[in-house]
């Protein structure tokens, strides 16, 4: 898959099993320990595919992180899925209008998600090459070939 996934979470325990879960599945993953150093990675040309990010982290949160990515031209198209322990996790996935995971996070909801985001970046079966015409479809007309 080499699907670039950043994980930004404050709990070491947390982005080492998302990284474990991430590498059973092939992707890349790239960690933060906060929305600060998420943003340092982004704005030197870390380009994920995916962002998985905590909500509650000491510093700037995921909903400041969410609200500076989303002012950034250059990151605001890249997905994010956010992982809480709140108990209102589906009030914070309407606020922002992502996905959210909740903590505990479980294996499948990962792969769920990774596969997800994997699907939508795959080139569409409808933007094929163009066809080639088949043998002997087009032959040349004597007057194409010979010019006297």
């Amino acid at each position: 898959m080499g699907l670039p996934v950043l994980i930004v979470d404050d709990q070491a325990d947390i982005r080492d099993a998302l990284a474990a879960t991430l590498e059973t599945l092939g992707a890349q993953p790239l960690v933060a320990v906060d929305g600060g150093s998420a943003l340092d990675l982004l704005h030197h040309g870390a380009r994920p595919r995916l962002i998985l990010l905590d909500m509650m982290m000491p510093g700037i949160d995921g909903f400041k992180f969410r609200a500076i990515q989303l002012e950034d031209p250059d990151l605001a198209s890249i997905p994010v899925v956010a992982i809480t322990a709140r108990y209102d996790a589906e009030v914070v996935g309407r606020r922002l209008g992502i996905p959210v995971l909740t903590k505990p996070v479980q294996y499948d909801d990962v792969v769920k998600v990774v596969e997800q985001v994997a699907r939508t970046n795959e080139p569409s079966s409808r933007t094929r090459a163009p066809e080639r015409p088949r043998h002997g479809a087009h032959r040349p007309r004597p007057s194409d070939t010979a010019r006297s």
